[in-house]
Order: C-alpha cells, then structure tokens, then sequence
C-alpha cells in the first residue's frame, strides 16, 4: 500500500530488495516506522512535509514491503547497523547524498545508529517515541508493554508537531 502523491521504485541494496516512496522537492527527509508498522504510519504527515521537503519513506528491512533473505542464527543482517548502512545506501541510489531522517519506535533506533555510523549522510536526526533502552528494560513493569501499545489519540498530535520541529 502506497502513500498517495508519492513515487515508488524498488531498489537493490545488497541483499534488500525495497520500495521507497519519493515526493516534494527541497532538503531530504527520511520517515522510517516503528514496530509492527510500515511506512504507511506516515501517511498523514507525509504529504504536508512534502511541500517544502523531499520525503522518503520506506519499509525498514525485514517489513512490508522490503525483502531480503533470512539473517543468520543471532539475527545477523538485521541489526541496526546494518540496516542503517542499507538505507544510506539506498538514499544514495536516489540520489541524496545527505539528508534529515526521522524515526519512530524501532525506526528510531536504526536512526540513531545511522547518525552515530553515518554522520556525513545525517543532517539532522529526529527519534520519536523511543526510551533509551537500558531504561526501557530495568523500569518495565509487568503488562506494561500491553498498556503502552494501545493506540492514544493524543499522542498522533504531539507526533506531528515534535516531526516538523526536527526539520526547522
């Protein structure tokens, strides 16, 4: 499922095949999801950004519609580093050699690491929805996961405005 007003291709990346979305013309963005979505969560605040931005939005390896073969027994290939490395790449095969990326949840994470690995790429970094993970592990009460994971209105708002703020 596509993002109406954006234009999809596939693109390899070494073992990735993906199919990023393009629209907009001026300074890049990089909209990546978090778990279990796709690219599609964008799909409000995508088209807005593209007015004055170049957005790209893209399934994160192993989701949607990105394919890749399996990773090995520790999940190897699917870290965030490599993933990352991947969709520096990727921007690079559609010619954008540095841009902003956005991330959400587990978008955030690979996002992150591609600021720490990639900081000639990255302009600016946004994460959203994210807590440092030793935090995330040591104060998770039982359930809480479940709670958290329930769908709050509000929350969309305080997305938007926290997404335009990175690109300023």
């Amino acid at each position: 499922m596509g993002i109406d007003g954006f234009a999809y291709s596939e693109l390899q990346v070494g073992p990735t095949t993906y199919r990023p979305g393009v629209a907009g013309e001026g300074p890049a963005v990089l909209l990546l999801h978090g778990f279990p979505q796709t690219h599609h969560c964008w799909h409000l605040l995508a088209p807005g950004l593209a007015e004055a931005n170049r957005v790209v939005v893209c399934d994160l390896k192993g989701y949607g519609e990105s394919r890749s073969g399996p990773g090995g027994p520790l999940g190897e290939g699917y870290g965030n580093r490599e993933r990352a490395a991947e969709l520096v790449e990727l921007m690079a095969g559609l010619g954008i050699a540095r841009f902003s990326v956005v991330g959400h949840d587990r978008g955030g994470r690979v996002a992150y690491r591609m600021a720490l690995d990639h900081p000639g790429a990255v302009e600016r970094l946004g994460v959203l929805n994210i807590v440092p993970t030793v935090d995330q592990f040591e104060r998770m009460a039982e359930g809480a996961a479940l709670e958290f994971s329930r769908p709050i209105s509000h929350r969309r708002m305080y997305f938007a405005l926290n997404v335009r703020s990175c690109l300023k």
